[in-house]
């Protein structure tokens, strides 16, 4: 029972690479989806407050502070989203990987006995993880500073004639 011709024969199986196939569309999905939730969030709380940052505009209220407003409370939600976001996904390394590693990987002629498999060691692609995580906090702060810039400069005219109602 090599280790290294174990790992070699997994990374061959078709299985294996089945697994980690599903497992890779189903990471990604779910990052665009966040991301995507994350924006359409973003967007719809500035939008809806639109006119609220223009009466604060209009009572004499400076662009930096109004901008500072909404930075603060998005930036709040996007840290609480962060840490849940990592927290969910130790908890999934956790919980899935000694799963899969029971998965019957011996292929069809079944001459091992899939429950003979070495103990799971998780390894985490940190230079990796880095990397998603600073890409989705560039993404991010790139939507605070959109969104801070929006609610800064409001069209005051235009927005309290549009709300009459």
């Amino acid at each position: 029972s090599d280790r290294r011709q174990l790992t070699i024969d997994n990374q061959q199986n078709s299985v294996h690479l089945d697994i980690v196939g599903v497992l890779a569309i189903g990471i990604g999905a779910v990052l665009v989806l966040a991301l995507i939730g994350t924006l359409l969030s973003s967007w719809l709380n500035a939008a809806s407050r639109r006119t609220s940052f223009a009466v604060m505009r209009a009572l004499g209220m400076a662009s930096r502070q109004i901008a500072a407003v909404l930075l603060w409370e998005q930036g709040f939600l996007y840290g609480i989203a962060f840490v849940l976001g990592i927290s969910l996904g130790a908890l999934l390394i956790i919980f899935v990987a000694p799963t899969i590693s029971l998965l019957d990987l011996a292929g069809p002629d079944g001459r091992a006995n899939p429950f003979d498999v070495p103990s799971v060691l998780t390894t985490l692609p940190y230079l990796h993880l880095l990397l998603i995580l600073g890409v989705m906090g560039v993404l991010c702060l790139g939507a605070l500073l959109l969104m801070a810039r929006i609610v800064s400069r409001p069209s005051m005219s235009m927005t309290l004639r549009m709300n009459e109602d």
